[in-house]
This record gives structure tokens, sequence and C-alpha cells, in this order.
């Protein structure tokens, strides 16, 4: 990548760009698939078009604000709210994909015996779910560690 910029060959960034771009609307797609066979009456799918078309509408808005107002995005909390946004629904989505398995029958959790169920956090009392979700709290604090350290060394936090 580096390469072909510093030559002037836009033929590789073309090519990034369009396969980043290609992969988000392929998960856009599962996405909505997942949600649509989850519809279980036309009220449900329904709300799935109406957060399609609130979606829609909020992208535009945002859009048409930061075109005609010229508004600059600040790079680090932009990156730092999204990545918050990314790692909840990571959370979520390893407790649910367990959760989703278990009613499948594709296997008997190790249930824990007076643990609560939230279920807007994807947090169930299984032992399934909640190793991989107590892994991925340890690597985000883990890696707020060394970001600090790091940011530390450089002299960046006061």
């Amino acid at each position: 990548m580096s390469q072909s910029l510093s030559s002037g060959d836009s033929k590789t960034l073309w090519w990034t760009v369009f396969l980043a771009v290609y992969r988000e609307g392929a998960e856009t797609v599962l996405f909505y698939m997942a949600l649509i066979f989850d519809a279980k009456s036309s009220s449900a799918l329904s709300m799935v078009a109406l957060g399609f078309a609130v979606g829609l509408v909020a992208l535009a808005v945002v859009y048409f604000v930061i075109k005609f107002f010229s508004l600059k995005i600040a790079i680090k909390p932009f990156f730092l709210v999204t990545s918050a946004i990314i790692f909840y629904m990571s959370i979520v989505f390893v407790g649910k994909g367990v959760m989703e398995l278990v009613e499948g029958k594709l296997f008997v959790p190790h249930i824990i015996e007076n643990f609560p169920t939230i279920s807007w956090l994807g947090i169930y009392p299984y032992l399934e779910s909640l190793i991989p979700q107590i892994l991925l709290i340890s690597a985000l604090i883990i890696g707020i560690f060394i970001m600090r350290k790091k940011n530390l060394i450089k002299g960046e936090i006061k």
C-alpha cells in the first residue's frame, strides 16, 4: 500500500477502499437478513423497516450537517466513541450468539446458578458465554494499560 502511494499508483488504494466498503455492505446485508428472519410477525418486520428508515434519515442528517457546515470531526474522540460502541456490540454478540446455540440445542450449556441475566448486555448465566466475555473485557483492560504506558513514555498523558 505505501509503495503504491509513494509511486503515485492509486489502483491499490482504490481496491483497498472498494474491498472495505464491499465488506461493510456484506455485513450490513447479513445483519438485516438475520433481523428479517428473526421477525416473527408483520409488526416486527415493520419495526425492522422503520429502524432502517430512521437509520437512513439519521445518516442523511449527519452527512448534510458535516457537508454544509464544514464541520471537522475530531478524530480521537470519534474513534473513541466508535470503539466503545463496537466493543459493546462484541460483548452482546458473544452472549447472544451462545444463547442462540443453546436455543438451537447445539450443545448443553453449563449454567451458573443464581447468576443474573442482563439481556441488553448479552449476559446470560452460561459459562460458555461468560468466559469469552471476560476474556474480551480483560483484553480491553490490558490494552488500555498498554496504551497508557506507551503514551506516558511518549509524554502525551499529563
